[in-house]
């Protein structure tokens, strides 16, 4: 965790926005149910970020909960390219988790240059547990 968090850790928010940055009218407005994950922003004009699919190796990655202040806070920010609009009827405590792993498959997929219409087929890799008998 680095300074700049001023010891607020968190990278799984979600909540309803308060307030939006003038460059972000277009996405958001006040009442929207939004989520903030671990990629809090990017430079967007280096290689990774404008090849079209690597910003997140971008070296000047911003982290919430590590490299920007985090989402355990009553208010939090982050930048709007980052954010996610929670649907209604999904519970912020459903909500949360997904803006971590969901990133993660978000990632995946887009690397994958899948197209609409396509499928992803994921093979399990999960082993069953080893279990030991008392008797």
């Amino acid at each position: 965790m680095q300074p700049a968090t001023k010891g607020i850790a968190g990278h799984e928010g979600a909540g309803v926005v308060v307030a939006v940055g003038d460059d972000m009218h277009h996405k958001w407005k006040v009442g929207d149910r939004a989520g903030i994950k671990w990629v809090w922003g990017t430079c967007g004009e280096c290689e990774f970020c404008t090849n079209g699919s690597d910003e997140l190796h971008c070296p000047k990655q911003i982290n919430s909960g590590f490299t920007a202040a985090g989402t355990f806070q009553q208010y939090a920010v982050s930048d709007g390219r980052y954010t996610t609009r929670i649907p209604e009827g999904v519970s912020d405590e459903e909500a949360g988790p997904i803006m971590c792993g969901g990133v993660t498959a978000y990632v995946a997929c887009k690397r994958s240059s899948v197209r609409p219409g396509q499928w992803i087929v994921r093979r399990a890799t999960i082993q069953p547990p080893a279990y030991a008998s008392l008797t």
